[in-house]
């Protein structure tokens, strides 16, 4: 492949990359919205914490699959399926680990959640009589 084919292959990519971000975050906007016209701020604020709780816990997956992704370049080139397999059974092995972890964090997270959200509640409450 030439280099102006793979030049313009990365051009390609970065713009529908860039379109995908901006839609997403109109999207963000849109869905804030209408969260807090329709439901309220109390379950739009429950959203966004429970957003954020799974956001922290994905950074469990730790950059993984584009470790493996980066690795089978060359595998896959030449056809050596049984480094592919070696790969990609690794790739699972480690995924039902980082699994274990969130499912596991996650259990302690959910004990602890009505206490965040009661304490957020009271607090909240405290602030309006103010």
């Amino acid at each position: 492949m030439s280099e102006q084919t793979l030049t313009a292959k990365s051009a390609k990519n970065s713009i529908v990359a860039l379109v995908f971000y901006a839609v997403n975050l109109v999207l963000q906007f849109i869905s804030r919205r209408i969260f807090i016209e329709y439901l309220g701020e109390d379950i739009l604020g429950l959203n966004t914490t429970i957003s954020s709780i799974l956001q922290f816990l994905n950074i469990a997956e730790l950059g993984i699959g584009s470790a493996v992704g980066y690795t089978l370049y060359k595998p896959l080139y030449e056809n050596d399926r049984k480094t592919i397999n070696e790969i990609v059974s690794l790739q699972g092995w480690l995924y039902k680990k980082i699994a274990s972890f969130i499912i596991a964090a996650s259990a302690v997270l959910l004990l602890f959640f009505p206490y965040f959200v009661q304490r957020s509640y009271l607090m909240m409450s405290l602030l309006l009589l103010q």
